[in-house]
């Protein structure tokens, strides 16, 4: 296992991603919302919808 990177394992198996898992868009959207929550912003607001809003 120290050259395998990349894959997914559930109960110990390698096994597939699900449709949302593999969403490019989807991965955007989290890598975007998780600079924001590490860049120490306070005035980044989540409305109940998912997107963002500066206040």
């Amino acid at each position: 296992m120290a050259n395998v990177t990349g894959k997914y394992y559930s109960d110990c198996n390698e096994a597939l991603t699900s449709k949302l898992g593999s969403s490019l868009a989807e991965a955007s959207r989290l890598w975007s919302v998780s600079e924001l929550m590490v860049s120490g912003d306070c005035k980044v607001v989540f409305d109940s919808f998912g997107s963002l809003s500066k206040k």
